[in-house]
């Protein structure tokens, strides 16, 4: 029975670390860190998407959405699933203390 909790923990650990460390618009999953790069750079020129596409600044994963119709698309989907509707949600932590509402 402590076998099984045992391996149970592992899977979830393993299991939760993908969701977490990728971002998912329709087919496509991108590793967290380049989402929050082009997030960044998406930030420095204006949301700007053909800009972003010739940045060399722009992560190697994203290369191939760029050559598509609906890059603008992907990464405005992509900027949003890691931006918290709440600016505060950070706090939501009962002994957080710092929001301003």
């Amino acid at each position: 029975c402590f076998v099984f909790f045992v391996c149970l923990f592992v899977f979830s650990c393993f299991f939760f670390q993908d969701i977490v460390n990728e971002a998912t618009v329709g087919h496509r999953s991108f590793p967290l860190e380049a989402v929050k790069q082009l997030k960044e750079l998406m930030k420095s020129n204006n949301n700007n998407v053909p800009s972003v596409c010739v940045s060399p600044l722009l992560p190697l994963v994203f290369h191939p959405v760029c050559k598509e119709r609906e890059s603008a698309w992907v990464f405005y989907q992509l900027v949003e699933a890691i931006t918290p509707i709440d600016p505060c949600e950070i706090c939501a932590n009962p002994a957080c203390a710092g929001c301003l509402n």
